[in-house]
């Protein structure tokens, strides 16, 4: 389909990197084909293991598709190599909520706030604080 002839004219270029399977993913997932989406952020993660930006583009993914263990493994990875990265916390509290894991997930939205106190996250973390008590 669209997104394979997409995929084809990248890697005609000579490229097969993780920009051009995260570019893939996000193309997939927008096209509704999120097992493909899946698929390409997977091969990113394994060509680029040392970006962090791949793992929470995959761990989104999965937790949209109810996959939260395996989004919090994709999570751990991605603050392991980005102890300050917003957006991997923020999704992990999402994650450990969802489990029901409370103090794991506040652990996660308290350093949301640590990094991030004044930006726009900041007013959802206390929202989803407050409705998670």
């Amino acid at each position: 389909g669209g997104a394979e002839a997409v995929y084809d004219g990248a890697r005609a270029t000579g490229g097969n990197t993780a920009g051009i399977h995260r570019a893939m993913a996000g193309y997939c997932a927008g096209q509704g084909q999120a097992v493909e989406a899946v698929r390409h952020l997977v091969e990113a993660v394994s060509l680029a293991p040392e970006d962090p930006e791949g793992y929470v583009d995959l761990a989104g993914l999965l937790l949209a598709q109810g996959r939260t263990p395996e989004a919090i493994q994709a999570l751990e990875r991605a603050t392991a190599l980005a102890p300050d990265h917003g957006r991997a916390h923020l999704l992990s509290g999402h994650a450990y909520g969802d489990l029901g894991r409370v103090e794991a997930a506040f652990a996660h939205y308290d350093a949301v706030l640590e990094a991030e106190p004044d930006g726009r996250t900041a007013n959802g973390v206390q929202l989803r604080k407050a409705l998670t008590m």
